[in-house]
């Protein structure tokens, strides 16, 4: 528990050196009551606020555009493209886990590049034939189509973010002061524990156990960030954590949706450093999609 506390306070005091974030909002009021809630009682104000209508179905699929910056001051290639993506979280007959599903292309100032995982593993194209990934020769593409795949992931997962709460073992709810960035403090309940079902950007691929902090906005009780580290021999490595915004919560069908998804990775010493920003320009939830919509060959 050591290990853990001490990964959390070198997150929150590296954050002095990060740059201040766009759209800065002021730190709103606590609530009256400072009562700590129990993890399903959080869970279900946190359902409420993203689900205003009501309970509603679960999302399994969704197509959108989105505009990925990277805002990575020590990239090569930084810049900007544009994503047309179709996500399907696929339950196969007989099988308990689910399958991500994802056909995307990549609009740059070349030539488009379509992407894609099927049910037999990704892929792309390549001269107008697809190829696989998993072969060895493509571990750069291999690593972008599981970045965008577990992107994606992680949105979906943000449209149910009670079941974010409820996945976690060994919770614990404290009160904390969220820093967003330099000018912004955000009264909240922290949930601090362990989940198996929670993507990471940096380390995409297979699902591990993470530790994670889910910061809820203690007055609206709106997720408004998570900080995230793969475990690794038993302890969390801060080195290869990330920090998630949630920006631009809008409601849509039913579900608060955010619209802008801000990644921080945490650096080797602490300091979690702008990353990427994914602006979603448009959002179809539920599309009626199937496992054959994403096979290489159609």
């Amino acid at each position: 528990m050591r290990t853990h506390l001490a990964f959390f306070v070198t997150l929150s005091a590296g954050l002095a050196a990060v740059t201040a974030q766009e759209s800065p909002r002021p730190a709103e009021k606590p609530p009256a009551t400072t009562t700590t809630p129990t993890l399903e009682e959080l869970a279900r104000d946190v359902e409420a606020a993203h689900h205003p209508d009501g309970p509603v179905s679960p999302i399994e699929a969704f197509r959108c555009s989105l505009e990925l910056r990277l805002t990575d001051r020590t990239a090569e290639n930084a810049g900007q493209v544009g994503l047309d993506v179709a996500f399907l979280l696929w339950r196969e007959e007989g099988r308990k886990k689910a399958r991500p599903l994802i056909r995307y292309t990549v609009r740059t100032g070349e030539q488009p590049i379509e992407r894609g995982r099927d049910r037999n593993g990704p892929w792309q194209l390549q001269r107008g034939a697809p190829v696989g990934l998993d072969s060895g020769q493509f571990d750069t593409d291999l690593e972008q189509c599981n970045r965008h795949t577990n992107l994606a992931r992680q949105m979906l997962r943000f449209l149910s973010p009670g079941e974010v709460l409820r996945d976690m073992k060994d919770a614990v709810v404290t009160r904390t002061e969220f820093r967003i960035d330099r000018a912004t403090r955000v009264p909240c309940w922290t949930i601090r524990g362990l989940s198996t079902r929670f993507p990471l950007l940096r380390s995409a691929g297979e699902d591990a156990t993470v530790q994670l902090e889910v910061h809820v906005d203690a007055a609206s009780h709106r997720l408004i960030g998570v900080d995230a580290a793969p475990i690794v021999d038993g302890k969390p490595v801060a080195a290869q954590g990330e920090r998630i915004l949630l920006e631009e919560l809008r409601a849509r069908d039913g579900v608060l949706v955010p619209h802008r998804l801000v990644h921080l990775f945490v650096d080797e010493r602490g300091v979690p450093r702008p990353q990427t920003v994914a602006s979603f320009t448009k959002l179809e939830l539920r599309p009626e999609l199937g496992p054959a919509d994403f096979d290489r060959q159609r």
